[in-house]
């Protein structure tokens, strides 16, 4: 709790949370500090460095953001949604020789990853200046996203393992059969054990 913190201060920077931004306080003196570059590739907001001024005791604090230009970013292909394997080979190939960022390729598959996929990415990237990273793979689903089921924080935090697999199942068309579900009961009990 942000009282626990005491009160004599003028402004209190916090880390860890990358994306800058007050705490909703009611003081207005309380920000997590962000991360000056992206962190992760879903990080896709500017960043920042901060300039707090404080003329006296008492005063509120006047922060200034200075925007940061990463000279090496964390990129996605495609910048949004997934692509098929082959389309994405196709960005790599075609990013610009000569600007450096790291790369993550989003790509949608109907079973699995072909096995060379991250040597055929490497070695498209050698002779540039960006680095390939990794690929994150979707696998493709035919069902409707109106059949999926959500749950807020609330209830995910509430709800138990096995139902919350039962409904993942149900949501991806996947099977989860009675010997599964006494599996993972068995499990859960010894994680729950130890």
């Amino acid at each position: 709790d942000i009282d626990q913190m005491g009160e004599g201060y003028d402004y209190l920077a916090l880390g860890h949370i990358h994306h800058e931004q007050f705490v909703n306080s009611g003081r207005h003196n309380v920000r997590y500090s962000g991360s000056p570059i992206q962190i992760s590739f879903d990080e896709n907001y500017p960043h920042s460095i901060s300039i707090i001024e404080i003329d006296k005791h008492g005063d509120s604090p006047n922060t200034k953001k200075i925007e940061i230009n990463n000279i090496n970013p964390l990129v996605t292909l495609p910048t949004e949604g997934f692509t098929t394997w082959e389309e994405a080979k196709e960005l790599l190939q075609n990013f610009p020789n000569d600007s450096s960022a790291y790369i993550r390729l989003n790509i949608e598959i109907e079973d699995f990853i072909p096995v060379d996929a991250n040597a055929t990415a490497i070695n498209i990237a050698k002779t540039k200046q960006c680095k390939f990273c990794y690929i994150n793979a979707k696998r493709k689903t035919q069902i409707n996203s109106e059949e999926i089921s959500t749950m807020t924080i609330e209830e995910f935090q509430n709800e138990s393992p096995i139902n919350i697999v039962k409904r993942y199942t149900k949501d991806t068309n996947t099977i989860f059969n009675d010997e599964m579900i006494e599996l993972l009961n068995t499990v859960i009990e010894e994680v729950s054990n130890k």
